[in-house]
């Protein structure tokens, strides 16, 4: 419990500083252009495949023309960060269960559509224990889930790092697609914390173990692993974002 109390003290001061720049979220994505949905950042090259942890742009109105002679899927890819975004947070975060599957659907190739046998493991890595085994039951679980996030939204009282932590893991655990269950996952919790004017989770490859450890050792009661690692990337990316507008204002 410390270690969560020095880590929400630390996220207030820097959302304190960041409040001073008055940066709406357009503002912060056009300041941090290689901030990724899904939680990467670096120095990787444009991809003309979906990969958002490779897509260097995440919500610009436009890049410059000779990006189209390079890559001509850079634009495309552009261009589904922001239906992702316009999709979710300029709906008042509210979340509907069409929402989420078209938003699947643009991540993966033939998405929106729930798995319909039991979840299988993922470059090597088993499923969140203990998974959904009976397929019947996810869209049961997903109405709960989509439920449980439209009352918090309404209510206004959980903090934005318990909200897309606890999202992320429940979504993951249901499992609900055959394929891209943690990548939109993190794209959601990445959207969620948009929502709230907060930047996004940054994250190496190297972090990719510490971030699945967290996922086998929490359960439905502690998400505390998950709130940590999420909430110190999330501090990063904060720190990350004052430090360009300080060499900016410099």
């Amino acid at each position: 419990m410390d270690e969560l109390n020095s880590l929400f003290n630390k996220f207030y001061l820097l959302r304190i500083e960041l409040s001073k720049l008055k940066l709406s979220t357009h503002d912060l994505l056009q300041l941090v252009t290689d901030l990724k949905l899904d939680w990467g950042i670096g120095n990787e090259a444009f991809s003309s495949d979906f990969n958002i942890e490779a897509a260097k742009p995440v919500i610009l109105p436009g890049l410059p023309d000779y990006s189209r002679n390079i890559n001509k899927g850079l634009f495309q890819n552009n261009k589904i960060a922001g239906v992702l975004f316009d999709n979710f947070a300029m709906r008042k975060k509210k979340l509907e269960m069409q929402n989420l599957l078209n938003m699947h659907c643009l991540l993966i190739e033939n998405g929106g559509k729930f798995r319909r046998a039991s979840a299988k493991s993922v470059k090597g890595y088993a499923p969140i224990a203990p998974p959904i085994s009976n397929a019947i039951d996810v869209p049961d679980h997903m109405v709960e889930l989509l439920g449980w996030y439209n009352k918090e939204i309404e209510n206004n009282a959980t903090h934005p790092l318990f909200l897309c932590s606890t999202f992320h893991y429940r979504l993951v655990k249901i499992h609900p697609f055959p394929d891209g269950n943690g990548r939109l996952a993190r794209v959601m919790s990445s959207l969620i914390l948009l929502s709230f004017n907060i930047p996004l989770p940054v994250c190496k490859r190297e972090d990719r173990q510490a971030y699945i450890a967290c996922l086998r050792t929490v359960d439905s009661q502690n998400c505390h692993p998950l709130i940590v690692f999420i909430g110190n990337k999330v501090i990063t990316s904060m720190q990350y974002v004052l430090s360009l507008q300080n060499t900016a204002n410099a």
